[in-house]
């Protein structure tokens, strides 16, 4: 997939990381509109926010580049709570019943 026009990257914290950027990607056509990721949120203020689908539409060609980029589980501890994050599944889907999101 080719680089999107908007996306979003923060420099990837920790020295196995170090040079790289990170960003946390949500699919726009997954999201059950539950709420849950922004009330999960510890930022202050929060670093999610719940938008109409219908602006959001953009957001399927930054999913579809992240889809493309390789997997970087490998470079970093797993057994850490920082590591888990960047093991497969990636908590692709929810396996909660559609709408509910628990």
């Amino acid at each position: 997939a080719p680089f999107p026009h908007k996306f979003e990257t923060l420099k990837a914290m920790g020295t196995e990381l170090a040079g790289k950027k990170y960003t946390l990607q949500i699919s726009v056509l997954d999201c059950t509109g539950c709420t849950a990721c922004v009330e999960a949120c510890p930022e202050a203020p929060k670093a999610l926010g719940m938008t109409p689908i219908e602006d959001m539409k953009a957001g399927e060609e930054t999913w579809n580049y992240c889809m493309s980029l390789p997997e970087r589980g490998s470079e970093i501890d797993k057994y850490t709570v920082r590591g888990s994050q960047f093991q497969t599944p990636l908590m692709e889907f929810s396996s909660a019943c559609s709408g509910c999101g628990e």
